[in-house]
């Protein structure tokens, strides 16, 4: 996709629009967003700085771009964080990586990867560019720390970020963080370990049951990541 002049935020007539899009796009329909980006009627100019869709790595590559992006912006944190109408034009800029074609068909998947979902945190990690860096920017003194919830491509986010991530309690605390890091990243392949991403013993869909249970009993938030990885039971030992 071409570059753009200038950084933009779509507007609430621009939300719509690219609501109307994708579901045409779903329906077959037209597959380039390029004639929503730079509609005045339905985007405004946060920024004249040009931008050119760069191409996308893994979540970490991703976060860390969309990071120097919207630090040059010039805008409040708390407010890049909630601007739907920002993170939607920018997954508009992108779409062709986000949303990638598969036997001639675009593959989407929650309209949510797409179109931000600011107001739930439940939903808000699903964001395909939202979701990377925020949680980079809850860690950014040191996003090694987060590398279990960072290491896969951006429209593939996979079932370790689908369990932790959408648990605000986890994902605000660096020792959690690091134990799901710890736990599910083989060290030599930098790639989850075989069987995190299932519904078996010690997976992280367990883990998360797991820590809501110790925090029952336990303040794990104030553990280190050691001691809370010597509470975990022994289905987690395979992965210790």
């Amino acid at each position: 996709m071409s570059g753009h002049q200038s950084v933009r935020r779509f507007t609430s007539a621009g939300i719509q629009s690219v609501h109307r899009f994708l579901d045409g796009v779903r329906g077959g329909g037209h597959e380039d967003p390029g004639h929503l980006l730079d509609d005045p009627d339905l985007t405004e100019v946060i920024a004249d700085q040009e931008l050119v869709p760069a191409e996308l790595g893994d979540r970490r590559q991703t976060a860390e771009l969309m990071f120097d992006l919207v630090d040059g912006l010039g805008l409040p944190m708390d407010q890049v964080r909630t601007d739907v109408g920002l993170w939607t034009w920018l997954a508009m800029c992108w779409f062709d990586q986000l949303a990638p074609r598969m036997r001639n068909k675009r593959i989407l998947k929650s309209r949510a990867t797409l179109v931000l979902a600011a107001d739930d945190f439940r939903t808000y990690y699903r964001h395909y560019l939202a979701g990377p860096w925020s949680i980079y920017m809850a860690h950014r003194d040191d996003p090694d720390r987060a590398q279990a919830l960072l290491l896969t491509k951006p429209w593939q986010p996979g079932e370790v970020v689908e369990q932790i991530a959408s648990r605000q309690d986890i994902i605000s605390s660096p020792s959690l963080v690091q134990v799901v890091t710890t736990l599910y990243v083989d060290s030599l392949t930098g790639k989850h370990k075989g069987g995190a991403a299932g519904k078996e013993g010690g997976s992280a869909r367990r883990l998360a049951s797991v820590l809501l249970q110790l925090d029952l009993t336990w303040d794990i938030n104030a553990m280190e990541p050691e001691e809370i990885m010597a509470l975990l039971p022994e289905e987690f030992d395979r992965y210790r």
